[in-house]
């Protein structure tokens, strides 16, 4: 990789960040609260979605296929993957329910460090 593309692929993303920055603490927790919000729900009904879809197209698959064994194979793949998925999901979904539970954390919103702001003269 020539030194313009290591540049832009380490500076880019810094500098996308560089409006969460400059405002510092507030802007910083506010974007941090909308990322863990979109991930709780949005993100993990929409990945459990599909797991249960891949589940049910491979049940599907698998009953349609009538005699034809290499179908019936790829339906059960389907299946053994949407099971797979569908169960680590859930494992871990409970593990942090319990850890959560367990050790009291009711406020599981991260503490950001003081960051001083630049006042302009």
């Amino acid at each position: 990789m020539n030194l313009v593309k290591k540049i832009t692929l380490f500076a880019l993303p810094a500098m996308l960040m560089l409006p969460l920055v400059a405002g510092a603490d507030s802007t910083l927790t506010e974007a941090i609260g909308t990322i863990q919000t979109f991930i709780s729900n949005a993100l993990i009904p929409f990945v459990f979605a599909v797991a249960l879809l891949i589940f049910l197209w491979g049940v599907v698959m698998y009953v349609i296929a009538g005699d034809d064994e290499e179908k019936k194979k790829t339906g059960r793949t389907y299946i053994i993957y949407g099971i797979i998925g569908l169960a680590v999901m859930a494992s871990v979904w409970g593990l942090v329910g319990l850890l959560t539970g367990e050790f009291g954390f009711t406020n599981t919103d991260p503490t950001l460090p003081n960051v001083p702001t630049v006042i302009e003269s």
